[in-house]
């Protein structure tokens, strides 16, 4: 601390409040960034302070601020829902069991099986292909 008084005018003072108003630093802060006791500026906050300056809580801007609240807390809990979701997800298809059971690579077994099958119904759709043939009638 200097042994030094300072002193302003009351103009410097005014614009020094308003600078403090505009600003969403602490008072602390700027106390230091302005080189002035916080406990000074706390002074002249209530000597000069101006309300024109700082936003004033209108009923309709407290319906707009409401509004968003809302519509914020209908977002949080879509959000809270969907990851609830994506959780119960990640659990289903992290199990082992699932994802031996629906996403196996076939073998070469199944392979083989498979077209066995497969030449067997070419097979039964060529023989479908030829008309029928008349079953011969036995006279006896």
């Amino acid at each position: 601390m200097s042994g030094t008084r300072r002193s302003y005018n009351e103009e410097y003072k005014k614009q020094t409040v308003k600078y403090i108003q505009e600003q969403t630093k602490t008072v602390a802060e700027l106390a230091l960034e302005l080189d002035i006791p916080a406990k000074t500026l706390h002074q002249w906050l209530g000597k000069y302070r101006s309300f024109q300056s700082e936003p004033i809580a209108t009923p309709d801007k407290v319906r707009e601020l409401e509004r968003q609240l809302k519509e914020r807390d209908q977002q949080v809990a879509d959000l809270t829902e969907e990851m609830a979701i994506l959780k119960k997800a990640v659990h289903i298809f992290s199990n082992p069991v699932y994802r031996r059971s629906s996403l196996r690579v076939p073998s070469g077994e199944d392979v083989q099986r498979l077209s066995g099958i497969t030449e067997r119904l070419l097979q039964m759709e060529n023989s479908e292909a030829q008309p029928p043939s008349r079953p011969q009638s036995v006279t006896a």
